[in-house]
């Protein structure tokens, strides 16, 4: 079972989405089977299927995840962030 990870964050949509953007080229990986990202009233939504709690938990302690999120200017743009992680997740394609 994967892990579905839901971010919100406030600020400036056009700022959230390029940095967000910049962020997944800093710091690809394959253990994301699948993203979705959306403008919301108040900045963005991201919802990150992961492959395993594992995969999102070895990914996130790297010293380069901590670096990459700082120079995609992400946690600048964002005023305020709400996540949510629901274990045991499913990925399915209709």
């Amino acid at each position: 079972m994967g892990v579905l990870v839901v971010l919100e964050m406030d600020g400036a949509t056009d700022a959230l989405l390029a940095a967000a953007a910049d962020l997944e080229s800093r710091r690809p990986t394959s253990a994301i089977l699948a993203r979705v990202v959306a403008p919301t009233e108040t900045g963005v939504v991201v919802a990150s299927f992961w492959e395993s709690a594992e995969a999102r938990d070895g990914y996130q302690s790297q010293p380069e995840h901590r670096e990459a999120l700082q120079a995609s200017g992400l946690l600048d743009a964002a005023k305020d962030m709400r996540s949510r992680v629901f274990e045991d997740a499913e990925l399915k394609f209709t």
